[in-house]
């Protein structure tokens, strides 16, 4: 078995964390989150996240990863 570090520990996790979010919450509310979570600022860096999920695009877990 293959022993990972913190590093891809949490790279892995954030990968899982990104599919789910794709498969089942797919319609979240990425400002709504932002705002509530302080983090406004930081959506607005990464805005893809927003486009990708309104038009669907194959990029939308690596936009949520990023994020």
């Amino acid at each position: 078995m293959i022993e990972l570090d913190k590093k891809q520990k949490n790279s892995m996790g954030i990968m899982l964390f990104s599919r789910f979010v794709e498969k089942h919450l797919y319609d979240t509310d990425w400002r709504l989150i932002a705002t509530c979570c302080g983090v406004s600022d930081i959506l607005n860096k990464y805005e893809r996240v927003t486009r990708a999920q309104t038009f669907g695009d194959p990029d939308y877990p690596t936009a949520i990863s990023r994020f």
